[in-house]
């Protein structure tokens, strides 16, 4: 019975931490986007 409560309470973690490391690539997609411009724009 525990088990079976356990279950989806770590499907539910597994899902939200691939999510975190998508937002993470692409947080650091957006960073490195951000410097190309500004390296466009001030030199």
């Amino acid at each position: 019975m525990a088990s079976l409560s356990f279950k989806p309470v770590t499907r539910g973690m597994s899902r939200f931490q691939t999510i975190g490391q998508h937002s993470y690539l692409f947080g650091l997609l957006i960073r490195l986007a951000y410097e190309q411009e500004f390296k466009k724009l001030f030199t």
